[in-house]
């Protein structure tokens, strides 16, 4: 039986990881699954060029973000012309796509000469680790696979030695920085891992220098013509924006809480923004233990290089990508986000790659690999009732609302997922908490009057509309929805009424101009029809 396992050692990890995953298959799309996936124009008419020239949302309609994803959103408008809003083809494909992203660590960890018994538990620990889910059971989460994927495959032709391989890996290697940022770690990783390979840090150095090249032509790029939008614009004038020293002293309390849900992953959670203290000092005995724990590990690694080199080597490489890995979520750099779990989706392999080589290398290896083992199954057991909470978004938004009750957008989420399933009155109850918490962005208003569309209720609808125009006059979204319930209901009369007040509020946006076209072209005004789509088509008076 061992024997077999060895043998056919690829198919157990894509097995183990796609049965795993079985119960994502089932599962609802959630959270920013609109604004990526399903009501993005862009991926429902395959807008190829968009995806390369703007942010990945633009195509909600013309939302703004920082998120550049063009090999995202080809899958998923490759999957759209296939299945269209149907959820199963796409979490279909993500599970499969992590399945493939361990098959390829593992051969990365095998070339670099990783021990098979290491390299096999540290990539199982990897694909079953219930923190995954944010990345696999998450439709929108799949950039976090496709970049650690693609990097993957560059470290393993960069490993080969002919010409074309180079070339290869220079292709996968780019392909990984236009999936997702954090792939610069591959400046770390690739001379790292010839290094733990060659044992020669002068060629690791200077076969490295391509690819410096590539991802400084990226970088300038990324800040100049495709930075879409400043991260300060989402977090305003807060102290966590205005100083990187809060946002590092933050991180290094919040390193200890990713230690702890890698080893002990209770309690996960997808808003944790709000639930993340923000450390507003640098002199605190966080950083004192932020500290400790880093000389403690290079302690660690230098004691292991002396005592059994290729151990040591392995834990150097380790320490090494999971430094750079996390690095990038340090706040030395201002994110969209301050702590999500899957920021851990690559470091975990380099966290239970130093896990996995220590105990082997501290206790009997039968013993280590039947706890090691025992370990897994209660981490299968966590990852599958982590899903059952995905599957749904009623149970998602409501699990997520435990934790971060004043959640605007999660409490926006539960609402929407209220109404889909039609229950009406419970999402128009929890539109009216948001709005008690003040401060409200018009789509919570806009999506207040849709579900008053829905109980045909057209006298509240029309009130909350307007709030919402009122609230952000450029809001489109309800100028449109506002003419549309009034042509579908047949109301010239009330409409006529309307339409002056949306005529003053649209001015200078060509969308709600639009819409106040149409409008006038129903009640049988077709002066001010003319008038209006020639303004909202730019045509001069």
């Amino acid at each position: 039986m061992r024997a077999w396992i060895r043998d056919h050692t690829l198919l157990c990890i894509f097995v183990i990881a796609f049965v795993v995953y079985i119960p994502s298959l089932f599962g609802k799309f959630v959270w920013d699954d609109e604004d990526f996936v399903y009501a993005n124009t862009y991926v429902q008419q395959f807008q190829i060029s968009k995806f390369f020239t703007e942010n990945a949302i633009s195509g909600r309609g013309g939302k703004q973000s920082n998120y550049y994803r063009p090999i995202q959103e080809i899958t998923y408008a490759l999957e759209y012309k296939l299945v269209g809003q149907s959820p199963f083809l796409y979490h279909l494909d993500n599970n499969i796509l992590h399945a493939s992203v361990g098959i390829i660590l593992y051969l990365v960890l095998l070339e670099v000469g990783v021990p098979y018994i290491v390299a096999l538990f540290t990539v199982l620990f990897f694909v079953i680790h219930p923190i995954q889910t944010e990345a696999v059971s998450y439709i929108s989460g799949r950039s976090d696979m496709l970049y650690v994927l693609f990097l993957g495959l560059s470290v393993l032709f960069f490993l080969k030695k002919k010409t074309k391989d180079m070339w290869l890996s220079m292709v996968f290697f780019t392909l990984a920085l236009i999936s997702k940022e954090t792939a610069l770690v591959g400046i770390v990783l690739l001379p790292a891992s010839l290094w733990l390979q060659t044992k020669n840090i002068l060629i690791s150095i200077k076969k490295i220098i391509p690819y410096v090249l590539i991802a400084s032509m990226y970088l300038i790029f990324r800040f100049t013509i495709l930075e879409f939008q400043s991260s300060s614009i989402v977090w305003g004038n807060t102290t966590y924006a205005t100083s990187v020293v809060v946002r590092v002293s933050t991180f290094f309390r919040s390193y200890f809480t990713y230690i702890r849900l890698m080893l002990f992953p209770y309690g996960l959670h997808m808003e944790r923004d709000l639930t993340t203290p923000i450390v507003q000092s640098f002199f605190t005995w966080w950083t004192v233990f932020f500290l400790l724990f880093q000389m403690a590990v290079v302690f660690c690694c230098v004691r292991l290089f002396r005592v059994k080199e290729h151990v040591g080597r392995i834990w150097i490489l380790g320490y090494l990508i999971f430094s750079a890995c996390m690095a990038f979520y340090s706040g030395i750099i201002l994110l969209n986000g301050i702590f999500y779990e899957h920021y851990l989706y690559f470091a975990l392999l380099f966290f239970f790659l130093l896990f996995v080589s220590g105990l082997l290398f501290v206790f009997p290896k039968r013993t280590t690999i039947v706890l090691l083992s025992l370990y897994m199954c209660i981490l299968v057991i966590v990852n599958v009732q982590r899903q059952l909470v995905w599957t749904s978004p009623i149970r998602f938004y409501s699990q997520t609302l435990s934790y971060a009750p004043s959640s605007i957008r999660i409490r926006n989420g539960l609402a929407m997922a209220y109404a889909d399933v039609h229950e009406i009155d419970r999402a128009i109850a929890e539109y009216k908490k948001i709005i008690t918490f003040g401060d409200v962005v018009p789509n919570i208003y806009h999506n207040l009057a849709n579900a008053y569309v829905s109980k045909q209720n057209y006298v509240q609808a029309e009130r909350y509309y307007v709030k919402a125009i009122e609230t952000q006059k450029s809001f489109h979204f309800s100028y449109q929805a506002l003419v549309d319930m009034y042509i579908r209901t047949n109301n010239r009369k009330r409409l006529t009424i309307v339409l002056p007040k949306l005529e003053k509020m649209g001015e200078g946006n060509q969308t709600a101009l639009y819409a106040v076209a149409r409008g006038y072209e129903f009640v049988g005004n077709k002066e001010k029809a003319r008038i209006y789509y020639e303004l909202c088509c730019g045509v001069q008076q």
